[in-house]
């Protein structure tokens, strides 16, 4: 379990798997980008970063108490971590 980590070091964690599939020619992604205006996560990718976010980090999501907004952009994934980490004890 990995979620004593820093929030710079899981926001590049979340941004390393989300450049997975981009093309190496597109830029880095900002840490307030919007990941869906952009093309990165569509409505199919959230599942597949939940359950990257549960298994690197170590920490339960509550899928009744996510929204979209949590996916949006870098800033929110790391906060989601952090306090879903922070709620459950890790």
């Amino acid at each position: 379990m990995q979620s004593t980590r820093n929030p710079d070091e899981i926001r590049a964690d979340i941004a390393a798997f989300l450049a997975e599939p981009v093309p190496a020619n597109k830029p880095l992604i900002e840490r307030d980008a919007d990941l869906f205006e952009s093309g990165i996560v569509d409505s199919f990718q959230i599942v597949s970063l939940a359950f990257f976010i549960e298994e690197k980090f170590g920490v339960p999501l509550d899928f009744e108490q996510i929204e979209e907004k949590d996916f949006s952009t870098l800033s929110a994934l790391t906060e989601l971590v952090v306090s879903s980490a922070a709620r459950n004890g890790a």
